[in-house]
């Protein structure tokens, strides 16, 4: 099992995604590990956009979401 950030993310670079983590507890975990995945996929086109990805994470209560406006 890989636990250092940086070792996780280099195996996610090559393909290889981490086992699902026995400890998801409620939805809000178990939606932020569905939306992981989606990020995840080989493609990225069928990878979720940034915005469609805060918009998520704000319903789960785990980043605000801000407007930003240039």
């Amino acid at each position: 099992e890989i636990t250092n950030d940086v070792r996780v993310s280099f195996a996610i670079a090559h393909g290889q995604i981490p086992s699902e983590p026995l400890s998801l507890n409620g939805s809000d975990e178990q939606h932020l590990w569905a939306l992981c995945q989606e990020c995840w996929r080989k493609s990225p086109y069928e990878r979720p956009e940034a915005e469609s990805i805060c918009k998520r994470l704000s319903v789960l209560n785990l980043m605000p979401l801000k407007a930003h406006t240039h």
